[in-house]
C-alpha cells in the first residue's frame, strides 16, 4: 500500500478536480463563444492537462510515488480562412512539462511506466506547415514534426498509460534519443497520399537525432527548451501503408484498421540509453499493426463495443539493442452502461538483441534479455472536458534483467505499480 503522504496527494488530486466542476461548467458558455469567434476566422486554440501520481506498490529497487504534470498547448491556423492561401495548415505544440518520472527513480525499466514521463522543462514541441493538393486527397507537412504522431500508431491503444503503448520501445533503441518523439520532435518533411476512402500511405524522412550531436549528456538536457532544430544524426526514414475500414468508408462494417511500415535510420549513433556505448551503423526493421473491433451490444451506437489491437516489429539490422517487440490489448467502451468510460487491458514485451547480451557479459554481469509489462487501466468520464483514470501496471524483468543497485548480486524485482491519471481538456 501507498505511503498515507502518497494516499492524501491522490485524495487531493481528486477532490480538487470534483470541486472544481461547477465553476468549469460555469465558465464553460463564455469559453465556447470565445472559441467560436476565433475558429470563424480560421484559428484554433486548444490545451489540455494531464496530472498523475504513480506510486511502486512493490517490487522495484526503491519504494516510492511521484506527480508529474504535463500542460499541452495547441495552434492551429486555417489559412484560407485566414490569409485567403487555400488547402494550407499552420501548426504548433508546447509543453510545460513538471514533476518526475517513476521510470527514473524506481525502476530503471525499459517500458516506461507513463507516457508523460520527462525532464522538468517548457518546451516546443511541433511547429510545421501542411499543404493539401489533389482535392485533399495528399498532403505535404514541413517543420518540426514528430513520428510518433502519425507512424507507429494504433488508436486502440491510445487511453493506456504505459509509453511503448504510443511509441514502441523497439523505435527508442533503433533510433539516436529515441528518435522524433515526446518530448523532442525533429525537422523533417511528410507526404500522405490517399488512393481512396480506405487506402493511403505515409511517407516521411525525420533529422536522425533531434537532440543534437551525441554527448554523455542526456537527450532532452542538449534541446531543453526544443528548439535546437538539429539535423544532426543522419536521418529517419519511414513508410507506412494503411487500409482503415471507417464507418464512412463502409457502413455496417465494424472500424478496421491495418497498417505495415519499414523504417531505416542512417548514419552511426551511440546506444547509451541501454547501457552499451559502442559506437554503431545504419538500422532498418519493419512493423505491422492490426485493429479492429470485434463485439457490440445488440442497438449500440457509436464506439460502443470491445476492439482488439495488435503490433508487432522486428530490427532487421544487427546491431540494435531492441530485436523483437509485440504488444497487443483489449478495449471495451461504454462498461456499466456509460458510453464515454473506456475498460483495458493490454501487454507488452520486447526482446534485447544479441549484440547488447554480448556486451553484458564483455562487462562481466549477468546478461539482460526481455522485459514486459502487463496494464488494466480505466477511463472514467467524468464531464466531457475531465477523464479520471486509475491504473494498475505489473513490471516483468524491469531493464530486461538488470541487477539490483541496492543489491548487486541479485536482478531487479518485478515491479507493481498503481496509479491515479486525470486529463482536463480547456
Amino acid at each position: 500500500m501507498l505511503p498515507l503522504r502518497h494516499r492524501l496527494i491522490v485524495s487531493l488530486v481528486v477532490t480538487a478536480w470534483l470541486a472544481a466542476l461547477p465553476l468549469r461548467a460555469q465558465a464553460q458558455a463564455a469559453d465556447d463563444d470565445f472559441r467560436s469567434r476565433l475558429m470563424a476566422q480560421g484559428v484554433e486554440l486548444g490545451a489540455t492537462y494531464i496530472n498523475e501520481v504513480l506510486g511502486v506498490v512493490d517490487g522495484g529497487y526503491h519504494r516510492d510515488a511521484i506527480y508529474a504534470g504535463r500542460l499541452e498547448a495547441t495552434l492551429d491556423i486555417d489559412t484560407q480562412t485566414l490569409f485567403g492561401w487555400d488547402g494550407g495548415l499552420l501548426h504548433a505544440t508546447g509543453y510545460q512539462l513538471h514533476g518526475r518520472g517513476l521510470s527514473y527513480c524506481c525502476l530503471n525499466n525499459l517500458l516506461p511506466v507513463s507516457n508523460i514521463e520527462a525532464r522538468r522543462a517548457t518546451r516546443l514541441f511541433t511547429l510545421w506547415a501542411q499543404q493539401s493538393f489533389a482535392g485533399g486527397q495528399a498532403s505535404l507537412r514541413v517543420g518540426q514534426i514528430a513520428a510518433d504522431d502519425e507512424f507507429f500508431t494504433s488508436r486502440i491503444a491510445v487511453p493506456f498509460i504505459n509509453g511503448t503503448f504510443g511509441w514502441p520501445t523497439i523505435m527508442v533503441g533503433a533510433t539516436p534519443s529515441g528518435g522524433a518523439a515526446f518530448p523532442i520532435a525533429a525537422p523533417g518533411m511528410r507526404l500522405r497520399v490517399a488512393a481512396d476512402a480506405n487506402r493511403s500511405i505515409l511517407a516521411a524522412v525525420f533529422a536522425g537525432d533531434p537532440a543534437g550531436n551525441y554527448s554523455t549528456v542526456e537527450p532532452e538536457f542538449r534541446n531543453r527548451d526544443g528548439t535546437k532544430f538539429s539535423l544532426s544524426g543522419g536521418v529517419l526514414a519511414m513508410i507506412e501503408g494503411q487500409y482503415n475500414v471507417t464507418p464512412d468508408s463502409d457502413p455496417g462494417r465494424p472500424p478496421a484498421a491495418y497498417k505495415l511500415g519499414l523504417w531505416v535510420q542512417t548514419g552511426d549513433r551511440k546506444l547509451d540509453m541501454f547501457g552499451d556505448t559502442g559506437k554503431r551503423g545504419p538500422s532498418w526493421g519493419a512493423y505491422a499493426i492490426a485493429e479492429r473491433r470485434i463485439w457490440r451490444p445488440n442497438g449500440a451506437e457509436g464506439d460502443t463495443g470491445l476492439s482488439f489491437f495488435a503490433r508487432i516489429s522486428a530490427g532487421a539490422s544487427e546491431p540494435q539493442p531492441v530485436r523483437f517487440y509485440v504488444d497487443a490489448g483489449l478495449s471495451y467502451r461504454g462498461p456499466f452502461d456509460r458510453a464515454e468510460d473506456m475498460l483495458g487491458l493490454a501487454f507488452a514485451y520486447n526482446k534485447l538483441s544479441d549484440t547488447l547480451q554480448r556486451a553484458d557479459r564483455e562487462l562481466g554481469i549477468p546478461a539482460r534479455d526481455a522485459e514486459a509489462v502487463i496494464e488494466l487501466t480505466y477511463q472514467f468520464a467524468v464531464a466531457s472536458w475531465l477523464i479520471v483514470q486509475p491504473d494498475l501496471q505489473y513490471v516483468i524483468r524491469p531493464g530486461g534483467g538488470l541487477l539490483d543497485p541496492n543489491m548487486p548480486t541479485r536482478r531487479i524485482a518485478n515491479a507493481t505499480v498503481a496509479g491515479l491519471r486525470t486529463t482536463v481538456r480547456f
